[in-house]
């Protein structure tokens, strides 16, 4: 009989320790640090440059360049931007009615998105685009 109460004892154990940790890998428990203030630089998946400020939970002057095929490079600027940051580290906005940044902070040091450009000028070498980033604060 003793060794049933051990197995018992051990089982409800286990229980409170696997409930422990599915309650520490909650949502709300596992939410990162905000990202570091400061000047922060990147690269897209067509080795282009991508450059933003971060500044008091907000992501702020925007610019990238990409590459849209026959329409040639472009440099996209919005210098005067200011994308508020969402609970889990993620923002998003659109310019001009259709250009779009969405993007999110893995870590305090590291975020990643995507560029979208749903339009183009309708040409048949200029088809919307989506192109992914990656970023870090710059050193």
């Amino acid at each position: 009989m003793f060794g049933a109460v051990n197995v018992s004892r051990t089982r409800k154990l286990a229980i409170a320790l696997l409930l422990a940790s599915v309650a520490s890998a909650s949502p709300a428990a596992a939410a990162s640090a905000p990202p570091v203030d400061g000047h922060w630089q990147g690269k897209t998946a067509q080795g282009l440059p991508i450059f933003f400020g971060v500044r008091a939970g907000s992501v702020v002057n925007v610019r990238w360049f990409a590459d849209l095929g026959l329409c040639g490079r472009q440099e996209v600027r919005y210098p005067h931007a200011v994308i508020l940051l969402g609970e889990s580290g993620r923002f998003e906005e659109t310019f001009e009615g259709e250009i779009r940044i969405e993007g999110t902070f893995a870590s305090a040091r590291r975020a990643h998105g995507e560029v979208i450009f749903p339009k183009t000028t309708g040409l048949p070498g200029c088809p919307p685009k989506t192109i992914t980033f990656h970023a870090v604060p710059r050193r």
